[in-house]
């Protein structure tokens, strides 16, 4: 980028404390729905709904921090090494120097696919897929 090349504007973001806001709404919205739900079947008495609620909440709340926390972090550390192995292995494939898939050979994998589906999702891929199918 140049000096006479404007900065490309960011996609508006909500601030956390207001994402946060409109989370609890909604989460003490539905708890409140499905308390009044439990009431009317007689499951729970109308007296109990505010402590139904609270408790949902406090759940909810422990069950997303501890998401965040330990949950989230082993998800994309995962997704990291899945990452590495799939390059790897697109690497290993780029030296082998192995001929480009055919059409066919894609439709073969699929009972619902022909060729000619094949082709024309093909056309739709970014360049650097496209290379890697053969023409029909």
């Amino acid at each position: 980028m140049d000096a006479t090349t404007p900065p490309a504007a960011a996609a508006p973001t909500l601030p956390p404390s207001t994402l946060t806001s409109v989370g609890t709404m909604l989460a003490t919205k539905c708890l409140s729905i499905l308390a009044g739900v439990a009431v009317t079947h007689g499951l729970m008495t109308s007296s109990n709904t505010e402590t139904f609620v609270s408790v949902g909440l406090l759940l909810i709340s422990l069950g997303w921090s501890s998401y965040i926390e330990y949950v989230r972090p082993i998800l994309l550390a995962q997704l990291e090494v899945l990452k590495a192995k799939s390059l790897a292995q697109a690497a290993a494939l780029k030296a082998a120097n192995l001929p480009k898939v055919t059409p066919a050979q894609i439709a073969a994998q699929s009972y619902i696919l022909t060729p000619g589906d094949v082709v024309k999702a093909v056309a739709t891929l970014p360049p650097e897929i496209k290379a890697t199918v053969a023409a029909p």
